[in-house]
């Protein structure tokens, strides 16, 4: 395994990587997202829709779909929490933000990267960059941040592969890893890898979230529960400073309600648009809709270890994956805005590959039930699903396919904490689950090995597959994509055959904007970025 990396690595460690350059996990495809709008001359980065005079609001009003958890970059985990974290902090790397995840890694806060070998990689820290609080950023502050991150029970799962961090002189670290380690620096561009001020987050370990520092584009203002939270622009940024002084994100569960915010003026920007109000905000002469196709996969997970039971049996679930037209799911519940999911990760990611599709055909599944010893069905499964109506709608249109070949399936809804719990502890129950998983890395070996290998806290399956593991630990220590083509069509071919999952669909990012907003690029995570640019005029 070591041999084969080696060889691509004589060559990599050959030249420094410098400037705009990166490493060898840059082969996805670029998603760089779409503008629409009714209104002329009001196209996203065409500059001032009212002339040179415009004047810019010094605030940009944003409707958020859900409340946060934590603004600790290394508790806070889940996308709602992120979405602000990531304008408070950064990472030593990220993707461009022209091209998107998936695109190329390029400097942020470690403006160089070399490989020592094929478990050590060099960083060279930016100068002179300051943290909110006036410290200025060294290597004792990314040492610490990233072991904070190894150490933390809520995201330390995204760094199982590291194993160490040193640190060489005031400007430059070491991170070592286990074996050879291909999606690092991938994994680096995601908020759980943030770098903290270790002066703030060590005086108050238990409280950081509630006065985060970092050293983004914008510091911490204020955070009032399930209400909104308040950003202010860094004058001293490394960046340089925002044009739009504050970002008041305001928290808005109610779908319909964030459209109708954006429709009075009372908010600039509405994440989450509903795909049945798109239509009405490209229609408005004072809105325009941001998308781009989603990184994020919405799918079933099986109980694959609930032995003696039908959803044991792959057959059983191949069945089910033949009873279901992704298409039709895609235009009736979501009105066409996304696509069919084969893959568990789209085509923006590295190492991509497409997967054999199985069409809806009726006949199949009830042939594959016949096969596994189930002809006609004759048998309940149960569903379990977040309290989410577009998830709700899903589950009723399978009930319905499932039933014409004999299954029933049982729909309980609940919260995401209860779904969670369940799954764990009432495996007796326990068929299915919908779930989504996000591709933060915009790298598939890391997507891949989080959800389905048989040792991560992510496998909601609890799959165990001795070769496709040991496939997802040989890929995931080449850094030659092409090299580690063979192995990926393997390790795809044999979830394709036991079906541990079941993909169902790729999401599309729905942002609403007043016309007036300039800057705004959306990104396929979800998790928007608001640079230097983005502006709300008069």
């Amino acid at each position: 395994m070591k041999k084969r990396l080696a060889v691509f690595l004589a060559a990599a460690m050959a030249v420094s990587v410098m400037g705009g350059c990166s490493g060898g996990t840059t082969s996805g495809t670029a998603n760089t997202g779409a503008v629409s709008e009714a209104a002329a001359g009001s196209e996203t980065g065409s500059g001032s829709p009212q002339g040179e005079e415009a004047k810019i609001k010094d605030t940009i009003k944003i409707a958020l779909a859900y409340d946060i958890t934590s603004l600790d970059p290394h508790i806070g985990k889940e996308m709602r929490a992120c979405i602000i974290s990531q304008q408070i902090f950064d990472t030593l790397v990220e993707w461009d933000p022209a091209g998107g995840i998936g695109s190329e890694i390029v400097p942020c806060l470690a403006t160089s990267w070399e490989y020592l070998s094929d478990t050590a990689v060099q960083f060279k820290l930016r100068e002179g960059v300051k943290f909110h609080d006036g410290n200025v950023m060294t290597a004792e502050d990314v040492k610490y941040s990233i072991e904070r991150c190894m150490n933390s029970p809520q995201v330390g799962y995204n760094a199982t592969a590291l194993d160490s961090v040193e640190i060489v002189d005031e400007n430059t670290v070491i991170i070592n890893t286990k074996e050879p380690y291909a999606p690092l620096l991938a994994s680096l561009t995601i908020t759980p890898f943030s770098i903290v001020s270790k002066a703030a987050a060590s005086a108050d370990e238990d409280n950081f979230g509630a006065h985060p520092v970092g050293t983004g584009r914008y510091q911490f203002v204020s955070y009032e529960t399930g209400a909104s939270a308040k950003l202010e622009a860094f004058g001293d940024c490394w960046r340089g400073a925002p044009k739009t002084k504050y970002l008041d994100m305001v928290i808005v569960p109610e779908n319909a309600q964030r459209t109708i915010l954006l429709e009075t003026g009372e908010v600039d920007i509405a994440y989450e648009i509903l795909p049945n109000d798109v239509e009405r905000v490209e229609q408005s002469e004072n809105l325009k809709m941001a998308t781009t196709t989603g990184s994020k996969c919405y799918l079933v997970n099986y109980n694959t270890q609930a032995e003696g039971r039908p959803i044991g049996n792959k057959l059983v679930r191949q069945a089910i994956e033949c009873c279901m037209d992704k298409q039709l799911l895609v235009d009736m519940v979501l009105y066409g805005k996304g696509s069919p999911a084969y893959n568990i990760v789209s085509e923006n990611n590295v190492a991509y590959q497409p997967v054999e599709e199985r069409p809806c055909d009726l006949e199949k599944a009830k042939a594959l039930l016949a096969e596994a010893g189930y002809p006609g069905g004759g048998f309940s499964l149960n569903i379990w699903l977040d309290t989410n109506d577009v998830w709700l709608q899903y589950a009723q249109i399978m009930q319905a396919e499932l039933e014409k070949v004999g299954i029933t399936l049982n729909i309980e809804t609940m919260e995401s904490s209860a779904l969670a719990s369940r799954e764990k502890s009432d495996t007796d129950n326990y068929d299915m689950s919908v779930r989504f998983i996000n591709s933060l890395t915009g790298d598939s070996r890391f997507t891949v090995y989080n959800l389905l290998f048989s040792d991560s806290a992510s496998n909601k399956s609890y799959w165990k597959n001795d070769r496709a593991d040991a496939l997802m630990l040989e890929g995931r220590a080449i850094l030659d994509v092409e090299e580690s083509k063979d192995i990926y069509k393997e390790l795809y071919g044999i979830i394709r055959e036991e079906m541990p999952c079941l993909p169902m669909w790729f999401d599309e990012i729905l942002v609403g904007l007043n016309k007036n907003v300039d800057g705004f690029i959306p990104r396929a995570d979800g998790i928007h970025v608001y640079g230097q640019d983005v502006v709300c005029y008069e």
